[in-house]
């Protein structure tokens, strides 16, 4: 394994044929990898065992893996990977909107658990760059502090919001496609179990916080049968 640096992974999976496989496979990829059953006292051991990453189950017995995720994000900026059998957008959206970094769909395969977690390490290791701020005299758009002004207005932004906008306002020409949002927000190069329909909803999310009119959109606009355009023309871009 090209990056690892021996870091550490805690599985919180109630099912023990689950957790032995991901436990073998990434003991083998020679990540420190510790199993539980149980969300509560996965909670308990946190300040013990100090992960880089957890694999999280939704469906638990006691407190769910949305809950664990809430109480987690209260103190810790963890990345956290749900693992589930829930399979429905609805689902995946309040999982991200907890604060999950990525959601996959059992059944799965190790490749797939495997590059994920490399994606989200590595991405989590890069250290922030300087804050870019897009802004024209109606909208302020600041990524690294994560706040939208519009107007009267001021709206924050989650990490999925961001690594949207991010792609949008990397080329002032292009129209991105679903595929190729999904493929660079949530580390994709092929798509299993995901709904596309995903990134319509965020796209939406967006809208609502940018635009003054979010069913007439100036600014992220739908091109039909192609994708997705952030229109920049009026906007100064400060790094």
């Amino acid at each position: 394994m090209i990056y690892n640096n021996k870091k550490k992974i805690l599985i919180i999976e109630d099912q023990l044929n689950i957790r032995r496989i991901l436990s073998k496979k990434l003991k083998s990829l020679d990540y420190q990898v510790l199993t539980i059953s149980d969300g509560r006292e996965a909670l308990k051991i946190l300040n013990f065992f100090s992960p880089d990453l957890i694999v999280l189950d939704i469906m638990l017995p006691g407190i769910n893996g949305y809950d664990i995720c809430k109480e987690i994000r209260k103190t810790y900026m963890i990345p956290i990977i749900f693992l589930t059998a829930l399979s429905t957008v609805g689902d995946q959206v309040k999982g991200f909107e907890l604060g999950a970094n990525d959601y996959i769909v059992k059944p799965f395969s190790l490749e797939e658990i495997e590059r994920r977690i490399l994606a989200i390490l590595i991405k989590n290791n890069i250290k922030e760059k300087k804050s870019i701020v897009l802004k024209n005299d109606k909208l302020i758009i600041d990524l690294k502090n994560r706040i939208i002004l519009n107007e009267n207005s001021s709206f924050q932004l989650n990490q999925i919001e961001i690594e949207i906008l991010k792609l949008l306002l990397s080329n002032k020409t292009k129209i991105f496609s679903r595929k190729e949002i999904l493929n660079f927000v949530w580390g994709f190069t092929y798509i299993t179990h995901f709904d596309y329909r995903i990134v319509d909803l965020y796209i939406s999310k967006l809208r609502h916080k940018i635009e003054k009119e979010p069913t007439n959109p100036i600014y992220i606009q739908t091109i039909r049968g192609i994708g997705y355009k952030f229109f920049q023309k009026g906007f100064k871009i400060e790094k």
